[in-house]
């Protein structure tokens, strides 16, 4: 099993996730918790450096080995106390009772956390450190399960990480738990991304509906019928001589020169004309109903389509609940699982040596 499929029990899939710097995470703060719970523990995650005796003016020991806590020094065989930088020129003082001697050697750490040794190491010595590395120091092999100290080599002097020693088994779980915990509340903030913005603006769901457009556009004959429906008029009433000739020739005039032949004569071709004004006005009419019912069929295919598009909506709106509510038992199971480790594992054995390890 790798460090991936365990997460993975956890957060159902780590597809798209960076496990990797989850997990990097997740080792800094199981040294964190360590140290804050139980700093006797963090001997635990240490390592010792063999660094010569390059100790004079400050030695970067956080930077060179990406130290988190540094929790001893030694000045060849003999281990050196620890001193606050204050005491720095007493270490150097024969008179003072901080007197640093060659078998009672002491370090401290300076403004910038740089250690320094008294009295310094001299040339042909060792002076070693005993260093907890942070994540930047440590290589994770997700699928072996792994966690090892990077390999270095400075002043000539090399160390080569390769051993799974300086962080225990036991404390991968709390690794494990801290990386699913982070990656769950990832995968919770995703989701405002998953969800639709609205119906009329996603792109996913709702622009296969084209825009409805119903409005009916038309052209009225306003020429042809005005033109019928004026003749027939002048034809009927109008006292006008249309023949510029001073003829009767509307029904008007010869109903006063009491012909009625002509009278119905000329009424039958105002009634053609009024005929061909109604042909054009039931053309219309035809063609107005023609884009009514086009418009209703349109109408109505988009209704369908929308409500399909709703329940679509409804549906993923109901399985990302679904998933969002998943997620927050899973988290607050993993952030119980996780109290539940540090109650047991790092709430044992000895509280004290408090003044054995400094924190950068």
């Amino acid at each position: 099993m790798s460090f991936s499929t365990r997460i993975a029990n956890y957060t159902n899939s780590v597809t798209g996730l960076n496990v990797t710097d989850a997990l990097l995470k997740g080792i800094d703060f199981c040294l964190g918790v360590v140290h804050a719970k139980n700093p006797e523990m963090l001997r635990m995650f240490a390592y010792e450096v063999d660094q010569g005796n390059d100790f004079a003016n400050g030695y970067e020991w956080e930077k060179k080995f990406s130290g988190a806590y540094l929790l001893g020094a030694k000045r060849g065989i003999y281990h050196c106390r620890p001193v606050s930088d204050r005491q720095a020129n007493d270490l150097a003082d024969s008179t003072s009772i901080y007197y640093a001697m060659a078998k009672d050697p002491a370090y401290y750490l300076d403004e910038s956390a740089h250690v320094s040794i008294k009295p310094t190491p001299a040339a042909g010595s060792t002076a070693k450190l005993h260093i907890v590395p942070s994540s930047g120091g440590r290589t994770v092999d997700d699928i072996n399960e792994r966690i090892t100290i990077q390999g270095w080599s400075n002043g000539g002097i090399s160390y080569v990480g390769v051993a799974d020693k300086h962080f225990p088994d036991a404390f991968k779980e709390l690794v494990v738990l801290h990386a699913s915990e982070l990656l769950l509340i990832e995968r919770l903030v995703d989701f405002t991304t998953k969800l639709p913005t609205d119906l009329d603006a996603d792109t996913t769901l709702f622009d296969q509906i084209a825009d409805l457009d119903i409005s009916i556009t038309y052209t009225f004959p306003t020429t042809d019928f005005n033109a019928a429906v004026k003749k027939a008029k002048d034809i009927i009433s109008d006292k006008s001589e249309i023949g510029g000739d001073g003829a009767p020739l509307t029904v008007q005039e010869w109903l006063e020169d009491e012909d009625e032949d002509m009278v119905a004569s000329t009424l039958q071709v105002a009634a053609t004309e009024l005929s061909r004004a109604n042909a054009y006005l039931s053309k219309f009419q035809s063609e107005l109903n023609a884009q009514v019912t086009s418009k209703g069929q349109e109408l109505k295919e988009f209704q369908t389509n929308l409500a399909k598009k709703i329940q679509l909506y409804n549906e993923i709106i109901k399985k990302i609940s679904v998933d969002y509510q998943w997620m927050q038992g899973a988290l607050q199971m993993v952030a119980g699982k996780k109290q539940e480790f540090i109650g047991t594992q790092l709430m044992q054995g000895p509280q004290s040596g408090a003044g054995k390890e400094v924190k950068i």
